[in-house]
C-alpha cells in the first residue's frame, strides 16, 4: 500500500501569516486613529516585535526544527561493491576519507555512520553563500560484511535535512544526489 501524498505546509504558512499581518495593521490602525498610540511609539513597537522575532527564529525555532525529523522522503543514493580487504580494514579505510572538520563519525562494529555538514548552517546561510553550500547536511552509512575472502560493503548516502514546510527544491535534491554518487565513489575507491 503506497503512503499518501504530504500536504506542503507552505500555503497555509503564508495563510496564516497574511491573516496575522491583516490583523495587527487593523488593530494598529485603530490604536492610532483614537489617539491610544502615536506614530513613533507604533515605530518602535515594531523594531522591537521584530528585532525578538528574528532572534526567536534564529536561537529557538531554527535549531528546534533541524532537530526534527523531516516529513518528506530522503534523497538517497546507494552502492554495493566488494573489496579484497577484510571488513575492518575496509571500513577503516573509508573512515580516513572521510575524516575532515565538520564530519561526525561513528561505528558500531560492522558499521560506519558519518554525518557531514549542518542543517542549522545550510538554513542560517543559505544556498547564495559558499558556506551554506558547504554546509549541506548528508547522512552516510557503510556496512561490511565477510564475503569471499574479503568483504561485501554496502554504502547509503541521504540528505539529513530537519523538518521543514515542503520537500527540499530540485537543484537542493540534484546537489544531494551528485554529492552522494562522489561521496560514494570515494568509498569504494578508497576500500577497493
Amino acid at each position: 500500500m503506497s503512503r499518501p501524498e504530504r500536504l506542503n505546509a507552505r500555503p497555509l504558512f503564508w495563510l496564516g501569516y497574511f491573516v496575522v499581518f491583516s490583523v495587527v495593521t487593523m488593530g494598529a490602525g485603530q490604536l492610532l486613529s483614537r489617539g491610544i498610540i502615536t506614530g513613533p511609539w507604533l515605530v518602535g513597537i515594531a523594531v522591537l516585535v521584530a528585532a525578538g522575532g528574528v532572534l526567536l527564529a534564529q536561537f529557538v525555532v531554527l535549531p528546534r526544527l533541524t532537530r526534527t525529523p523531516s516529513p518528506y522522503p530522503r534523497i538517497t543514493s546507494t552502492d554495493t561493491w566488494e573489496s579484497s580487504l577484510t571488513p575492518d580494514e575496509a571500513l577503516e579505510r573509508i573512515r580516513e576519507t572521510l575524516t575532515h572538520p565538520g564530519t561526525e563519525l561513528s561505528s558500531d562494529g560492522s558499521t560506519l555512520s558519518a554525518r557531514i555538514g549542518s542543517d542549522l548552517t545550510f538554513r542560517r546561510r543559505g544556498t547564495a553563500s559558499d558556506e551554506g553550500w558547504r554546509a549541506l547536511p548528508l547522512a552516510a552509512t557503510f556496512q561490511a560484511e565477510a564475503h569471499a575472502g574479503g568483504s561485501r560493503i554496502r554504502g547509503e548516502v541521504r540528505d539529513d535535512f530537519g523538518w521543514d514546510f515542503g520537500p527540499p527544491q530540485q537543484f537542493i535534491e540534484d546537489e544531494v544526489r551528485t554529492r552522494g554518487t562522489a561521496l560514494l565513489r570515494r568509498a569504494r575507491s578508497a576500500s577497493s
